[in-house]
């Protein structure tokens, strides 16, 4: 524990300097300027004071609504409407792994609340929080630059550029996802301390969010910048940020970016001409389709045992998503998304998919109850893990980056049961 809170003090050390040579910058100490008189101007405009304040009164009453939207169990019900929208025929083998993936999560999603009853949990400083995470940001912004200049144009506008993505260059961009988790949860404490009005944090919270989404956008990647907006709509409405409504709408918002990014998209690549609720249909089917191959490909010990897990590791020749379609016999060079389930049972069969799915939802239990410790900071860890693990529901948890936010999550979990069980011993 001392080794693992000492590499914390250096990089959370080492990110206070770098915000601190950021701040006495001349560049950045004219956009921060520019930045507080916008701030001000919205604070003190007529439009804002017209934005209604009881905003949640039809919701006052829903206990669902106020506490349990994004409770681990959400993830059952995505993966049931994603069934029903696709509307494939598959296996019945492929029906029992479905089974046995979503009861394992279920179950040890609910066990996880009964046995973690943790009280005064690790704390950290937020400052300390805050270089962390405008660190992150900042190396995610220039991540997407150096993408831009490797493919010479802006992917979005040409999506052919996308094939050209050095993943070395385009992922490490991705950090910019936890830093907002990580952001949004230092306004949220500033607010609760009475440094920050709500009014602002909101304000700032929206306008990092709409730079990260427009810089993701750039790239072509979808699924970072819906990650991006949920992240913020979560660690919102647990901090309380955010109202219901604002909550609502912004579920929706990502919804319709899903459907219009994809839309235009295959229009661009493809020339497709179905309408774009039709496309996401056909998605959620062609998806469906290629975990039923990986079932009856992998059988009830796998295929792959390891190898599409060494495959996430920075310099591997495929991706994940290429071995996935390497295995089915696709054609070279394209990425294949695989559900949930889909790279589990392709490493261990429908053992791993059982276990897979029983720790998948025995972390997101741990990290649900952690929220309730009243700490802004796990309301930010909690939503990286359950927007991702969403978003995943098509895609796959096989990013890097997004399993290494796992691995340090169970580990500051862990710390926090070790830290009770020290206690108990005293």
């Amino acid at each position: 524990m001392t080794i693992i809170s000492g590499f914390f003090d250096i990089a959370a050390s080492a990110c206070r300097k770098i915000e601190n040579l950021l701040k006495g910058s001349l560049f950045l100490g004219i956009l921060l300027f520019s930045f507080k008189k916008i701030e001000n101007l919205w604070i003190e405009s007529f439009f804002r004071s017209l934005y209604p304040k009881r905003r949640d009164f039809f919701f006052k009453k829903s206990h669902i609504l106020k506490r349990g939207i994004f409770s681990p169990l959400i993830i059952v019900v995505a993966f049931l409407l994603f069934m029903i929208l696709g509307n494939c025929s598959i296996s019945f083998q492929t029906r029992i792994v479905i089974i046995v993936g979503l009861v394992s999560f279920t179950v040890f999603a609910l066990i996880s609340t009964k046995i973690n009853r943790l009280k005064n949990p690790i704390t950290f400083d937020m400052n300390d929080i805050g270089a962390i995470g405008i660190t992150m940001f900042l190396v995610g912004v220039m991540f997407v630059f150096l993408s831009v200049i490797q493919v010479g144009g802006i992917p979005l506008l040409k999506p052919s550029l996308r094939y050209l993505l050095s993943p070395k260059l385009s992922i490490p961009s991705f950090l910019m996802i936890p830093a907002m988790a990580l952001l949004t949860s230092v306004f949220a404490d500033d607010v609760d301390k009475n440094k920050l009005s709500r009014e602002r944090a909101r304000f700032r919270t929206v306008i990092l969010t709409i730079f990260c989404v427009f810089l993701l956008g750039l790239l072509g990647y979808r699924t970072p910048a819906i990650a991006s907006i949920l992240v913020v709509v979560v660690t919102g409405y647990y901090t309380k940020l955010f109202d219901v409504l604002e909550v609502l709408s912004g579920i929706v918002f990502a919804v319709l970016l899903i459907i219009g990014v994809g839309y235009f998209r295959a229009s661009g690549e493809y020339l497709w001409n179905f309408s774009p609720t039709t496309l996401l249909s056909v998605r959620a089917n062609f998806t469906m389709h290629i975990f039923d191959m990986l079932v009856n490909l992998s059988g009830f010990t796998g295929a792959t045992h390891g190898k599409l897990t060494l495959s996430m590791l920075p310099g591997s020749e495929l991706g994940p998503r290429f071995l996935i379609a390497k295995i089915i016999g696709w054609r070279p060079g394209i990425t294949i998304t695989s559900t949930l389930l889909g790279p589990m049972v392709v490493e261990f069969g429908t053992i791993g998919v059982l276990f897979g799915m029983g720790v998948l939802g025995f972390i997101l239990g741990v990290g649900h109850e952690f929220i309730k410790s009243g700490q802004t900071v796990y309301a930010g860890i909690y939503a990286f893990l359950i927007s991702y693990t969403l978003i995943g529901v098509e895609t796959g948890i096989v990013d890097w980056i997004v399993c290494g936010f796992f691995v340090v999550a169970t580990i500051l979990y862990v710390l926090n049961f070790l830290k009770r069980f020290e206690k108990k011993k005293e």
